[in-house]
């Protein structure tokens, strides 16, 4: 295996190379198809500071792509920096309602990891990650949230690798298994 290079941004560059890895089955069951990595760059270009997603304002998005030492692309992790935690709290008249997390505000971050179908179980993720959560732009963050599909057995396997904590065997409101690490001294 190649070794891990640099994490960069994510660009319009990078596409030819990351939209065949979501043509795997695997990869769409989980992200969707070849559209998702354009839709990402998009949000991100149309993105303001200040938006409200689910009762948390976003802070910022970022995506970047993990480089082997060929600087090939291996690997697409994309997420959002909240200013705070909410919980799913049932159905409105105008769908799903949420509320704060009890407790103090804690910045979080929500985030999807892609590997390289070609390149999976070689540690890629774990680097991607890894890096992911220690960029400096993601440093004001407390704690950080993967959700996973509960037959997704690689994924989940990678994220309790990297310490974290599944909140519940039961999937949550969006079928989804919520994986969660916190980073900061408040647990």
């Amino acid at each position: 295996m190649s070794s891990p290079g640099p994490l960069i941004p994510f660009e319009a560059a990078h596409l030819p190379l990351v939209q065949p890895w979501f043509e795997d089955d695997e990869v769409q069951r989980s992200l969707g198809g070849p559209g998702w990595p354009e839709m990402v760059l998009r949000l991100a270009a149309d993105f303001q500071p200040g938006e409200e997603f689910r009762g948390q304002i976003v802070l910022l998005k970022r995506s970047f792509v993990l480089l082997d030492d060929d600087g090939q692309p291996v690997a697409l992790v994309t997420g959002d920096l909240y200013d705070r935690l909410t919980e799913y709290a049932g159905e409105g008249p105008d769908g799903p309602t949420f509320v704060d997390e009890p407790g103090p505000h804690r910045r979080s971050v929500a985030f999807a990891v892609v590997v390289d179908p070609q390149r999976r179980r070689q540690g890629w993720g774990f680097r991607a990650v890894d890096a992911f959560m220690a960029h400096p732009d993601l440093a004001s963050a407390d704690i950080f949230l993967a959700s996973i599909e509960p037959d997704n057995i690689p994924s989940r396997r990678l994220f309790e690798r990297l310490g974290y904590t599944l909140e519940s065997d039961i999937p949550d409101w969006e079928d989804m298994l919520d994986y969660r690490k916190t980073v900061s001294p408040l647990g």
